[in-house]
Parts: C-alpha cells; structure tokens; sequence
C-alpha cells in the first residue's frame, strides 16, 4: 500500500522537477550576478577615490604648506594614476565574466586569474605607494621635523585600512564560485 501511494506522489512530483531545477538556476543567476554588481561598484567607487586622491596629490603645489620636490610629486602622480587605470581594468574584466552563458570552471578560471591580477595589483601599489612616502620622508622639508612620524603613521593607517578592503573584495570574489 505504501509503496502505491509513494510511485502516485512521485508521478504527480515528476513533471514540476524540471520547473523546479529551472528556478534554482535562476536565482543561482540573480545571486551570483548581484555579487557580480556589488564588485564592479566596489572597484568603481575604489577607482573614483583614487582618481580623487590624485586630483589631491597633483594640486598639492597649489594649497600645500610644504612644496614637495617636482620629481617627488611627479612620481607619486604616476604611481596614483597606474593605479586608477588597474582598478579600471579590474572593473572591466570582472563586467567581462558571462554568469548566464559561461561554464563553471570558465567563471572559476576568470575569477582565479582576476584574484591574482588583484593581488598582484595590491602588493605592487602598496610597495610603490610605501617606498614613495619614504622618500617624501627624506625630503629637505622634512628631514628634522617630527612631520615624517606623522605620515609614517598616516601611511600605516591607510596600508591597514587597504589590506581590510583587500581582504573583503577577496571574499566577494569568492562568492562568485560557490553554489
């Protein structure tokens, strides 16, 4: 008797499987391409801040106290602007990544590799960004004042705070492999 009444519900189960299946990808998709949005914005919004901070950077001849060495500020410029164009091109790559169309292991492959670029991204600025403020430290302006304590601190503060993005923007990243 019971297994009567088990082969009738599963008939009447059987032709909404598929359905079922169905919505489960779909919202696989919706998931998968809000975590998709919220990096593209996230690195936005990080390109925006540095593009921000190189506006600061290049008029600090204008407004500053201090007027740092041309080169000084030349190169710490470039470095800014290096900068924004990688954030841009991460942004890009990360639009370029088809959650709909693409197989697991394409997306898999596509978020390992922006993963590195990021990571290499990261340490690279973070290393030109450092050996930039030192020399800004060694600079005539400032080599007998307490000021060099001050943005050594200042620079630390700002490394701790871009290795806690990294470390988010790492776990979104992330987000977009798992089912």
């Amino acid at each position: 008797m019971e297994l009567k009444d088990l082969k009738t519900a599963w008939k009447a189960v059987e032709p909404h499987i598929e359905n079922i299946s169905q919505e489960v990808d779909k919202m696989k998709f919706i998931r998968h391409s809000g975590v998709k949005s919220k990096l593209v914005w996230r690195l936005i919004l990080a390109a925006l801040t540095t593009f921000m901070g190189l506006a600061f950077m290049a008029t600090s001849w204008l407004w500053a106290p201090i007027k740092l060495p041309v080169p000084q500020l030349i190169t710490t410029c470039l470095i800014i602007f290096i900068g924004f164009i990688a954030e841009l091109l991460l942004a890009r790559s990360i639009t370029k990544i088809n959650l709909w169309h693409d197989t697991n292991i394409e997306v898999f492959n596509a978020v390992v590799k922006i993963k590195k670029t990021y990571k290499h991204m990261e340490l690279w600025f973070s290393v030109f960004i450092a050996l930039s403020i030192g020399w800004l430290t060694m600079t005539p302006p400032l080599v007998n004042t307490d000021r060099p304590f001050f943005v050594w601190i200042a620079l630390a503060i700002a490394l701790g705070i871009e290795y806690m993005y990294y470390r988010k923007t790492i776990k979104t990243l992330n987000e977009l492999t798992t089912d």
